[in-house]
């Protein structure tokens, strides 16, 4: 009768049975964190209430490579006609502070927050590599724009070559509204003849009015969000599972260097950054 004594351990499957209990003790540590602004943010909420997170006026990060390892978190404070500043390292509560100020800034409305940081730098990172534009470092700032939208802006920088570049990315859409410091790359037309004229378009056929979008509601935005944090760190945490899977397993898939550029190798596959939107 056949046991499963009877069957040899192969040094494969003992490397295997290792692996698998080191991506369940590593994915199991409060220090396997996805230091994204969503999870500092998430922090903050729990440790001093998710009314808190209505009040955030700006987000920080940097040195980020490509996430920073700690978080500043500015939030209105009411009682002291003020800001409070959070420290957040990983899933902790560092530390705050309070500081004086005559222009607080607008808080940042959480139903138009639907880009985190690490999809941010996917969409600068994906635009640098078109220009060749390499980067090993990141800073993020999150706040609300001049049109009342939360901007993220990211500031790229090459610690090689003192090189920098900015982004300015909506947080609502995931567009790029802005950039500044990318090298300009200049595109070669072919000559215009008649051969090669497009054809004149048509003109457009009148267009029926679309009925007015919803609005969002802003009743329960705290616990929206807070929601989609949650499904956002689960999709992320299962992608990272998978990476460090394929990486021991070796299947020849990456996940990519940190430093990003034309000399940084082929590009890891990403999730869409704006996965995380709501649906209107």
């Amino acid at each position: 009768m056949n046991t499963l004594e009877n069957f040899p351990v192969t040094r494969h499957d003992a490397f295997m049975r290792t692996v698998v209990a080191f991506l369940a003790l590593l994915v199991a540590s409060p220090a396997f964190a996805l230091n994204t602004a969503y999870e500092a943010m998430r922090v903050v909420g729990q440790q001093k209430g998710a009314t808190s997170l209505e009040k955030v006026v700006e987000v920080r990060g940097v040195e980020g490579a490509p996430q920073p390892t700690h978080w500043k978190i500015t939030v209105v404070d009411e009682k002291k006609s003020g800001l409070k500043e959070f420290d957040v390292d990983g899933v902790k509560l560092a530390g705050d502070r309070s500081v004086k100020s005559n222009n607080p800034g607008k808080p940042i409305n959480l139903n138009q927050l639907n880009l985190d940081s690490d999809g941010a730098h996917t969409l600068a990172d994906r635009e640098a590599k078109k220009v060749g534009f390499a980067f090993d470092r990141v800073n993020y700032l999150l706040r609300t724009g001049s049109d009342a939208v939360p901007m993220w802006q990211l500031s790229l920088m090459d610690t090689r070559t003192r090189a920098t570049a900015t982004f300015h990315i909506s947080a609502d859409t995931g567009n790029i509204v802005g950039t500044e410091g990318l090298p300009k790359v200049a595109a070669t037309a072919p000559p215009v003849t008649e051969q090669n004229l497009p054809p004149v378009p048509p003109p457009p056929a009148p267009e029926a009015e679309r009925p007015p979008e919803p609005e969002r509601s802003s009743g329960n935005k705290v616990t929206n969000f807070i929601d989609r944090v949650g499904r956002h760190m689960d999709r992320r945490m299962h992608q990272v599972k998978e990476g460090l899977q394929n990486t021991f397993s070796g299947d020849g898939r990456s996940s990519g260097p940190q430093r990003s550029g034309p000399d940084a190798g082929p590009e890891a596959p990403h999730a869409d950054p704006t996965a995380d939107r709501p649906k209107d």
